[in-house]
């Protein structure tokens, strides 16, 4: 892994968390824009619970698409 792609630590434990706390309380990326913290904390949680909200629309996608066939 090149120096340019490495995560930091700090960084993914916030998006891990982004996406754990959307997961559980089902956020989506606008619940959070008064959330108050370092411009990259913020944007990695947001970055987090986007991930989570990408997955479950495809997971529905394919549910759909099973169901059509």
């Amino acid at each position: 892994m090149s120096d340019k792609t490495k995560i930091s630590k700090e960084f993914l434990k916030d998006f891990n968390w982004g996406y754990q706390v959307a997961k559980e309380l089902g956020l989506k990326p606008n619940d959070i824009t008064g959330m108050s913290a370092s411009k990259n904390r913020t944007q990695a949680i947001k970055d987090g619970v986007k991930q989570y909200q990408k997955e479950q629309a495809h997971k529905k996608n394919r549910e759909e698409e099973g169901i059509k066939r």
